[in-house]
Formats: structure tokens, C-alpha cells, sequence
């Protein structure tokens, strides 16, 4: 690596099968469409979003053998991102099956392979990168045990934590939130954590409870910040002690959504970055995620839809929201 990472993810990286429709179809119905294919990802697209945007990240992730693994190296010929991936012989890259209606909804269907592969040893491998980096970020879609083994690397090593639970796995276990700084569910997602967690079960919208109640919930998760985001409502944010308390609901930025498959990557991958611009100010951070969701779901696809620096900065100036975001483009910060 040509630099120390500020930010390490560990996670999935996919290749995206995506097609464009008028109308989703209905169970036997077919419907012509427009074809392209990807990068992408969870793990991925939050990398390439938090790379794209000036910060020195390292990706830790595995392919196959394949096509897929070959996608990924001519993506990265015209990124800055580093990689450390782990090549798997037993399985295939992840691949994905997308459908995007005229209104930017989306369908997905996901084929892990080698993710599921990814092994505990390649994280033990890159360990001493989380000796300099400041923010570790991981999520649902690898190896459940080596997303956790990620986890407890960045809490022994001091830096900030972030999980995102998704996509909803059955295997998450309640002890792996004594790792986690932030967790970033959405709604679906935070739903099924607290029935899945402490059998509590949540009836109505979670947009629709009053802040109080959802803080309480949220305050379940132990001493863990919980961002819920919220689509076009934006997110609501519930402090743990360590970022001093409180709750507070941060607005989304209005814009007509192209495609929204890979906002929720582009969230946390800004949500990282914003982290580091901001010196760790979540409110600030959030607002930055905002911004590069939003501009993401302007475009088709996933990885190649990540917002780079110099449109955040001119999306957020032209907003008249004051950040700490450094527009001018740099290479990496570090």
C-alpha cells in the first residue's frame, strides 16, 4: 500500500447483474429491459464511496477464480482504493441479479460464494493496519465470524467501529454489539435486531414512533450509537454516552431518485469518511453520508455510482450546508 488506511472495510465484494425495466414483473411475467453489469457489493461500494471521496481506505474481501474476479481487477485500474483480497479456489466470485423499475426501486437476489469463504486468517493477515487506522466498517453480507473477528481487531486496537446489519442475517448474536460503536440498520433491518435480539416486536412504521420511544428502543443495543436511516425521511440518530446522549432526527436531501440499489453503501461508506473529516463529529458525519446517498441515487449501478469528491463538495455547497468536508480533490487523506 502506498499509504497508511484511515478507514479499513472488511466485507463483500459482488458483481452486479443489473436490469433496467418500466415495471418490475410479476411472478411469470416477463418484461423488456436495458442489461448492464458491475462491481459491487456491500463491503465494496462502501470502500470505493469512502476512497472516492479523498480518504486513504484498504478493502479486505474475496472472489473467486472467474470472470467476476477479473471485473474487479479492471475496476480497480482506475481507482485509488487498496485491496487485500483472499482468493478462493472452492467457490465463485459473489454475484448479484438486480431490477430497477422506472422509479429507482429495486429488486435483489444475491449469490455470496467466495464471501461466505472469507476467512478468519486473511483478517488476522491485515491486522496491523488497524495499528494507524481510525475507523473500521463491516457488514452482514461475508463470513459472519470473520466480520466479527474484524470487530474485535478495531475495539482492541482503539478505533471507532462501525456495523451495518445488513443484510438481515440470522446469525448476528447480541454479544457482538460489545464491539460496535455505531450500528447503522435501516428500518427492516432494525426491526428484525429487536425481535431478533430481545423478542420485542415492532408493529408500526418506524418512522411513525415518537423519538422518545424510539431512543428507548434503540438504547437496548447497550452504550452503541444507533443511526436508523430512513430513505427520503433521512435518519434518526440515537447518541450512546461516549457521543453524549440525546436523539435527534437529521433530514435527507431532496432529489428524484434514479436508483437506489447502492445508496445505503454510499451512507456508510460516507458516514466513515465523514467521521474522519469531521474529527468524529456524528452529527456532521451523517449529514455527509446524506449528501453522497442522495447523489448516488442519481445514477444507475452500484461501485461505479459512488459519488467522487469535488460533487460532494459542490452538492453540499450548493445545499448552503456548512462541513467540514474537504471539497478540493486529493488523492488520499492521511
Amino acid at each position: 500500500m502506498s499509504s497508511k488506511p484511515q478507514v479499513i472495510v472488511a466485507g463483500s465484494y459482488v458483481t452486479d447483474y443489473c436490469f433496467s425495466t418500466k415495471v418490475i414483473p410479476r411472478i411469470g411475467e416477463t418484461r423488456i429491459g436495458q442489461f448492464h453489469h458491475s462491481s459491487g457489493g456491500k463491503g465494496f461500494n462502501q470502500a470505493i464511496a469512502c476512497s472516492r471521496v479523498g480518504i486513504s481506505t484498504l478493502f479486505i474481501g474475496a472472489t473467486g477464480f472467474d470472470a467476476g474476479a477479473k471485473d474487479l481487477e479492471k475496476f480497480l485500474a482506475s481507482e485509488s482504493l487498496n485491496c487485500n483480497i483472499f482468493r478462493d479456489e472452492s467457490s465463485h466470485t459473489g454475484a448479484a441479479g438486480i431490477m430497477v423499475d422506472q422509479n429507482g426501486n429495486n429488486q435483489i437476489v444475491v449469490s455470496l460464494g467466495a464471501n461466505l469463504n472469507l476467512p478468519m486468517e486473511h483478517i488476522f493477515d491485515n491486522a496491523h493496519y488497524f495499528d494507524s487506522a481510525k475507523i473500521f466498517l463491516c457488514q452482514l453480507e461475508a463470513n459472519y465470524e470473520s466480520m466479527k473477528l474484524g470487530l474485535k481487531l478495531a475495539k482492541q486496537k482503539g478505533l471507532i467501529s462501525i456495523l451495518n446489519p445488513a443484510p438481515i442475517n440470522e446469525a448476528i448474536e447480541p454479544d457482538i454489539l460489545e464491539y460496535v460503536d455505531i450500528l447503522t440498520p435501516n428500518e427492516l433491518e432494525f426491526t428484525f435486531l429487536m425481535n431478533h435480539f430481545f423478542s420485542t416486536c415492532i408493529e408500526k412504521n418506524v418512522n411513525k414512533l415518537s423519538d422518545r420511544y424510539l431512543d428507548n428502543l434503540c438504547r437496548k443495543f447497550g452504550d452503541t450509537t444507533v443511526i436508523i436511516t430512513l430513505g427520503e425521511d433521512g435518519c434518526f440518530l440515537s447518541r450512546s454516552s461516549k457521543d453524549g446522549g440525546g436523539c435527534e432526527r437529521i433530514p435527507a436531501f431532496s432529489v428524484d431518485a434514479v436508483d437506489t440499489t447502492g445508496a445505503g453503501d454510499s451512507f456508510n461508506g460516507g458516514l466513515a469518511a465523514g467521521l474522519i473529516m469531521s474529527h468524529n463529529s456524528i452529527s456532521e458525519s451523517i449529514t455527509i453520508a446524506n449528501a453522497m446517498g442522495s447523489l448516488t441515487a442519481l445514477k444507475q449501478g452500484t461501485a461505479t455510482a459512488m459519488p467522487n469528491q469535488s460533487d460532494v463538495g459542490a452538492f453540499l455547497k450548493k445545499a448552503g450546508v456548512q462541513t467540514h468536508f474537504a471539497s478540493t480533490p486529493t488523492p488520499n487523506l492521511h
